[in-house]
């Protein structure tokens, strides 16, 4: 439960069977989001203020993630890499992600007012999103293992999510067909 949302669990104990762990190949969109200039402006702060800062930007982005069918799959700094189609797959991932990044740029604008209102600086944040074939399963050793996704589908959000400015939603070419233009867009 602390990285899929509570329906995701709830059909995944009811259906155990639906789940194969070990690495399977399986289309997904995969979400990533970066805080801009954050090595800076927390290099300004006091380190306990960076840490409150992030786990109320991360408590609020996970509960957007999780509230669309999402999959967390980790933090990185003060990054997020989301997962849409893994573990349970749905016909519809790529619009959950999407709308998922939109919920996240409009909670930051009330966070922004939030953290200004305390004293605080404002944050903005960079988005990018790709759908596209990936090895879902559990990565790492016997000691540690994650569930993770791999694949060239991952690295071109992650590239994607590097080129958005503050405030900006990348989403690629093949992402976007997936979306059926319910959500408008910019070439």
């Amino acid at each position: 439960e602390r990285f899929l949302s509570g329906p995701v669990v709830e059909k995944i104990l009811a259906n155990p069977d639906q789940i194969h762990l070990g690495g399977e190949n399986q289309v997904v969109t995969i979400l990533f989001s970066d805080i801009r200039g954050f090595t800076r402006l927390s290099e300004n702060m006091e380190p306990q203020f960076v840490v409150e800062l992030l786990n109320e930007y991360f408590t609020e982005m996970t509960d957007l993630i999780f509230e669309s069918g999402g999959t967390l799959d980790k933090y990185m700094g003060d990054g997020i890499m989301a997962v849409f189609g893994a573990p349970l797959t749905r016909p519809d991932d790529a619009w959950r992600s999407a709308k998922t990044a939109i919920e996240m740029q409009r909670a930051l604008v009330q966070l922004n007012r939030d953290w200004e209102a305390r004293g605080r600086p404002s944050v903005q944040v960079g988005i990018g999103i790709n759908t596209g074939q990936v090895t879902a399963g559990n990565i790492g050793c016997s000691r540690r293992m994650d569930y993770t996704v791999i694949g060239d589908a991952v690295n071109l959000a992650s590239r994607l999510c590097a080129s958005a400015a503050g405030g900006q939603i990348l989403v690629s070419q093949f992402a976007f067909s997936q979306l059926g233009g319910t959500i408008p867009a910019e070439r």
